[in-house]
């Protein structure tokens, strides 16, 4: 496989791991959004776990500030 560059332009979330920590009982997401966009991305948190980032649309009549 060819090498890949990758370049971030904005860090959304950043944390580091705590391989003590026992992972949440639940799913746990993190919304985040730009402009008319929203998202949720699973908040990895111990081995093994998996990445999941789903776009999302703001319900009917809900405002923003019941989404945060």
């Amino acid at each position: 496989m060819d090498p890949v560059t990758v370049e971030v332009w904005h860090v959304v979330h950043f944390r580091r791991f705590d391989y003590r920590a026992d992972g949440p009982t639940d799913l746990t997401y993190l919304a985040f959004s730009k402009g008319d966009e929203q998202f949720l991305a699973h908040r990895v948190t111990i081995s093994p776990d998996f990445d999941d980032v789903v776009a999302m649309r703001q319900a009917s009549g809900a405002s923003r500030a019941e989404l945060t």
